[in-house]
């Protein structure tokens, strides 16, 4: 009985205090997380374009995210090498360009991109280095 005496209602209401305040710190911070995921605008981009390279041509893959209307596929001449009056959402087109080692511009009504092809040269063979011992 005499553990219960020793017990302070001041010391326990102040644990109790710290506890709800802990609680109620986690709650609102969570709170305020959810909103501000709620209320930042994302970009989603309506399509994705990529250089492939098979057999003897080069192509350009171009995915559409969303509907798209006319996509044209330009070199950097600004000479338009393939038009696609519409492309459905969750299509894809393909487009033969003539160079694997340039740049080309894929552009709609209202997004633009450039695509770089390009291709990957292996490594050089290296000769194994002797140590003198």
């Amino acid at each position: 009985m005499s553990k219960i005496k020793d017990l302070d209602l001041g010391k326990i209401g102040l644990l109790l205090i710290g506890i709800s305040t802990l609680i109620a710190s986690i709650v609102l911070t969570s709170w305020y997380y959810e909103m501000t995921k709620r209320n930042i605008p994302y970009y989603e981009e309506s399509f994705s374009a990529y250089c492939s390279q098979k057999g003897n041509g080069t192509f350009i893959i171009i995915n559409a995210i969303s509907t798209i209307y006319d996509v044209v596929v330009q070199n950097i001449n600004n000479e338009t090498l393939c038009y696609f009056q519409k492309i459905n959402k969750g299509s894809s087109e393909i487009c033969k360009v003539n160079n694997y080692n340039s740049l080309y511009i894929i552009s709609t009504k209202n997004q633009k991109k450039v695509v770089e092809c390009f291709i990957y040269l292996p490594a050089p063979p290296r000769e194994p280095i002797i140590l003198p011992q």
